[in-house]
Formats: structure tokens, sequence, C-alpha cells
């Protein structure tokens, strides 16, 4: 169990705000961070890269932190908003080049984060797709992600605004040229055509060229795979599914896939692997035959796939600890083949997992369906132990109450003000046996006794007497003896001034197992009292004559307890 103080831009309002209830002056230098302010961001370079229907905007980005903290700037809280207020994410190259956009991995990198120390510099490159339309940009750089900084509800960020203009786009309207052509030196009657494997060639029907192709009764069809993908031809549509007509099976790069059409029909086939690729086939009496007359279809002088896939860099993770565990760190590790296409590597480690503190070398292999390996790539994942667990002015409120100088309810305030608002974290372990709803007494004075009833029912028929066991808040037990009909009982359990305070367990002994039965909470003038030893642990502390673990372990007794309400 650890307590975790969040690094919010609220953090120091928040933190002002207990400060004037407990009459502290000062807030620690340990709950600094870095004001954005003092972060200087200019644009050194923009370019637009011209696509067919999109253009891709590069920028190089000049950070220097002239803050006494640290600040990371997290790829992903990076994006480009334009004039009509549209926003567009940080793009990485290989997605680009599936929308067959000219770009680099030195354009556009696979990134994570850069970390400033106070006075560094350093540059980052950042590319956005966005419509082919002359209008100025702002770069937008956000502090924490894009939800805590767009729903007020999730937080507040700092945040940083750059504008900036690019060149006008080019115009460029189809022409002649970017029809496919219907003639390619081929053995095929129909070429798949190179490239088609990435979207694109679905806008002017250039995936299987030609298009469409006329063919007549009896004929035998040919397709040769020119592209470096694997594909299929499949009778059917994408929104409709296959057919029976026919169905190639994978065409690898360089093979070749013949079929014969014994009936007149016009057939509309696609690619399952790249369901943008379609094509037609028209098919009558009265057209040329072509082809062979040998029955039988199928793939044909398939060539053996020996390229290895290949593994993205990927760049080492350094994050603070969410808990005494670790922290749970999610990744993408992305592979690419020639066949294949995108591969899911294999790791060591899976995205998600929790890392312990400290460094941990994640290793990625990954393997194509012809039983290539690629070379295996490793990142390091560095968790940071978060070493200011508790700040100081919290120890001062703690041998403030050891010694009396303050009451026990302000303490309890100010902790249950803290957990409340998450400026600390807490886990707690539920019993998850224990009724959720339970009977809260308070406890009588000197001169009174009080009873607390008992009740409960099982599912074991009981008839007869019925033995109970009351566990209390020390663990030190009380037998009580009641009746039992039908699976149900009724008792008290006399409550006197010196009776304990905090939660009380009832277990039914039924065919010699104990069972949980019922349970109820006793608390004193409407809150529970804290016992002594709990104080005792806040002045030892305050001293630092025990850690902070062990204060915390306080702590957690008191939630779970009920004596701070969260």
């Amino acid at each position: 169990m650890l307590l975790i103080f969040k690094k919010k831009q609220g953090t120091k309002q928040i933190l002002f705000a207990v400060i004037v209830i407990l009459g502290i002056s000062l807030i620690p230098s340990s709950f600094a961070q870095a004001d954005w302010e003092n972060l200087n961001v200019v644009v050194d370079k923009s370019e637009r890269i011209s696509g067919k229907t999109s253009d891709v905007i590069a920028v190089v980005a000049d950070f220097t932190n002239n803050d006494d903290e640290t600040v990371t700037i997290y790829y992903e809280s990076v994006t480009l908003d334009d004039s009509e207020n549209r926003e567009f994410p940080n793009s990485i190259y290989y997605n680009l080049l599936k929308k067959r956009h000219a770009v680099t991995e030195t354009y556009c990198p696979w990134g994570h984060s850069i970390e400033l120390n106070p006075g560094i510099s350093d540059d980052a490159r950042f590319c956005f797709e966005v419509p082919k339309e002359n209008l100025t940009f702002v770069l937008h750089i956000y502090e924490g992600t894009f939800d805590e900084c767009k729903i007020p509800s999730l937080g507040e960020c700092q945040e940083k605004i750059i504008q900036f203009s690019v060149s006008a786009p080019e115009s460029t309207p189809f022409s002649d040229s970017d029809i496919a052509p219907t003639q390619i030196e081929s053995e095929g009657d129909i070429v798949i055509a190179q490239g088609s494997s990435l979207l694109g060639c679905e806008e002017n029907r250039s995936c299987y060229i030609p298009y469409r192709f006329d063919a007549g009764k009896g004929s035998i069809i040919t397709w040769e795979n020119m592209d470096s993908a694997a594909h299929t031809v499949t009778s059917g549509t994408a929104s409709r599914g296959p057919t029976s007509t026919f169905d190639s099976g994978v065409i690898l790069a360089g093979a070749i896939y013949s079929h014969k059409f014994e009936k007149d029909d016009v057939i509309n086939y696609f690619c399952t692997l790249h369901p943008w690729m379609t094509g037609v086939l028209n098919i009558t009496r009265s057209g040329v035959v072509i082809g062979n007359t040998s029955e039988g279809s199928g793939p044909v002088n398939v060539p053996k796939d020996t390229t290895p896939p290949k593994l993205l860099k990927f760049e080492d993770i350094v994050l603070d600890s969410e808990s005494q565990n670790g922290a749970k760190v999610p990744f993408e590790v992305l592979a690419i083949d020639d066949t294949d296409q995108i591969i899911r590597p294999s790791c060591n480690y899976s995205s998600g997992s929790i890392f312990p503190i400290g460094s941990t070398i994640v290793i990625c292999n990954a393997m194509d369906s012809a039983g290539n390996r690629a070379t295996p790539i490793s990142f390091t994942v560095t968790v940071n132990p978060n070493e200011i667990i508790i700040p100081d002015w919290i120890k001062n409120n703690a041998r403030w109450w050891a010694s009396d100088d303050i009451s026990e309810s302000e303490f309890l305030r100010a902790i249950e003000y803290l957990i409340k608002n998450e400026i600390i974290k807490i886990s707690i372990s539920e019993n998850e046996n224990l009724p959720s709803i339970r009977t809260i007494y308070t406890l009588p004075d000197s001169r009174s006794t009080k009873y607390a009833e008992i009740t409960g029912s099982f599912t074991e028929k009981h008839e007869g007497t019925l033995t109970l066991t009351v566990v209390k808040p020390d663990n030190s037990e009380e037998t009580i003896t009641t009746f039992s009909r039908d699976g149900t009982f009724m008792t008290t359990m006399a409550l006197t001034s010196e009776s304990l305070i905090g939660n009380y367990q009832v277990f039914a002994e039924i065919k010699g197992n104990q069972i949980l039965v019922s349970a109820f909470d006793v608390k004193i003038d409407g809150i529970n009292k804290v016992p002594m030893w709990i104080k005792n642990i806040a002045g030892w502390w305050a001293k630092e004559l025990i850690t902070d673990d062990d204060f915390v372990k306080g702590i957690q007794y008191l939630v779970e307890q009920g004596i701070i309400i969260v």
C-alpha cells in the first residue's frame, strides 16, 4: 500500500486550501512543478508535403526549459489545429505511408516523449495529416492527456499554443495520366497492381488492371500479382461477403492464379486481405474465349518468401511509479513485412503489464507466415520510485496531534480532505464477504448501557441452539449463544462506554464451519475514535523513528475501519 501525490496544475491551489485550514504557511518544494510560462517553444521549420487527396504538415519544434523543474512533452499530447477549429493528431510515418504520403521516418518519427531538465533545449518532429486547404495552423501542446485537458471534470493542465503558416497546397487535379493504363506487360490477363495493398488505388479503380474485364464463356482468366504483398481474388463484395463462384486463396508476390468460367455472368470480385481492391468480370457467349482449355484453377509458380519482417525502432520509456508495485506501462511495437504487411510482434512483457520500480529490458521479435524471423529489438522501461511519499507539512500535523496541540478531529479532517481530493491516493483492500450496509452504533455515556442488535440468516437450514463468535476491532473474540429457526436468528450484545471503537464481525458455526453472517460498526460522538496506537505511530513518524510505510499502514487502517470516510 502506497500513498501517491498527484502533480496537477490544481495541486498548488488545493494545497493552499489545506494550509489555510491547518494554519501552515509554507508549501514544500517537493510539490513544485514546472510552470509552462517558462517553457519556450519555437517552430523552427514547417513544411507541407502534398498528397493526392490530403497533405502532411511536417513540423520541427524547438523546446527550451527555463524553469527550475523538469518538463516532459508527450507526443500523443501534441495536436495541430486549423482556423476552423479542427484538430489533427500527431501521426507516425508508417501510418502515413499506408495512405501513400511521401514521408520518411526522419520526417515523422515514432516517438513517445522528450524530457527536458532545467536549462535544457531539444527539438522534436511531428507530422499531421490535413485537408488540402491553404490555412493557418496552430501547434497545440498539452501538459497532460487529451481527456485531462479537454474535460474539466478530469482536471486542469497547462498548454502552449504556437501559430505558424505553411505554403499553399499544390493544385493537382486528376488528369488522364492518373487513370491506370489498361495494358501492362504481364503474363496475366489481369494485373494485381504494384502498391495496391495500400489505400489509394480504389480512387481511380487501379487496384486490379483493368478494373473491368470482358471475356467469352469458357475462358480461362489469369491474374498475376505484381505487388510485393500477398493478395486474393475472391468473388463477391466486401459489404456482402464472398460468394462461391471462385476464390484464389493467398496469391504471393510474383505468383499467378487462373480460373475457368463456364457461365454467362457479371461477377464482382475483391481482395479479402485488402477489401478496397475491387474488380468486375463480364462473361458473355459472344465474347472472345481466351486462355487454354486445361481444367482446374489455382495459384502457380509461387516463389518462396525468404524476406524476414522488420521491427520498427522503439524508444526507451521512463515514467514515475504509480504504487509500491511499480507502474502499468502500455506500449505498441510494430513490425512490417513485404508479404504479410503488419505483424503483431511478441515481447517478453506484454503491453499494459505492471513494471517494477527500476529498469526492465523488453525484448521483441516477430515472425511472418513463411517462418522468417525478424532481427529482435529491445528497449528499456524505467520506473522511477516516487521518493516523496508524504510531505513534511503533514509530519508537522502528526507531531502537533501527538503532542495534543491540535485536536484529533482536525488531524482526521485534514487527512480525509487530502484523500477525497486525490492529493493522495490510497488503495484499500475490501472484504468481499462483509455486508455493504452495516448498522452503526454510538457508544453510551459512562452511566448507561446500549445494546447492539445482531440479526442474520444463512442458506443452511439450522434449527436449535446457535453459537455466534463476535470478532472485535482488536481481533479479540466474544461468544454469544442464541437460538435459530429456519436459518434466521436475532440476539443482542451489550455496549458500554468502555467498548472498543471500530468494526465488529459476527460468525456462526454451521456444521463445523465459521460463516460470516453479520457486522456492525461502533463510533463515538458520530465519528470513530482513533485507537491510541495510531496516535503513538503518528508521533514516532513525526520524529522519524519509523518509516513512511509504517505510518501509511495506520492511515489505511483508519480508512478501512471507517474512521476516515472517503
